[in-house]
């Protein structure tokens, strides 16, 4: 390979790892973990903007004092759940927005039954 064509790779290379980078949104590549959970008699916790996925979920269940039983986690974006008025089904959604992720997790709730509404939502970007 000629020199120049290996300087011209290198600086692709370089300006896709830099793109990588400020894809990953305004709180970091290393700090975009959030989660979202609900639970029996309505308890309910989030977190958002953690480095670790272990750490996002573990805010969650304190933020529920550990009752939630459905627990999701998500990485530089939006969560949200639904949950139908009796709280037997629910409905999560992501998306890169909360307006995405709530009219994802209404849909997916409005599957089981009516009168679903968003009980916990968070974004971690």
């Amino acid at each position: 390979m000629k020199p120049l064509n290996k300087a011209v790779l290198a600086l692709v290379a370089g300006l896709m790892m830099q793109a990588g980078g400020a894809w990953a949104g305004s709180c970091g590549a290393s700090e975009c973990w959030g989660a979202v959970g609900v639970g029996p008699g309505g308890a309910w916790g989030y977190s958002h903007s953690w480095h670790s996925e272990a750490e996002a979920i573990d805010a969650a269940h304190e933020g529920c004092e550990w009752d939630c039983t459905d627990m999701f986690s998500f990485y530089n974006g939006c969560a949200a759940i639904a949950l139908t008025p009796d709280q037997q089904y629910y409905g999560r959604g992501f998306g890169w927005t909360r307006s995405d992720a709530e009219a994802e997790a209404y849909a997916a709730c409005s599957s089981f039954g009516t009168g679903c509404a968003i009980r916990v939502w968070a974004c971690s970007k």
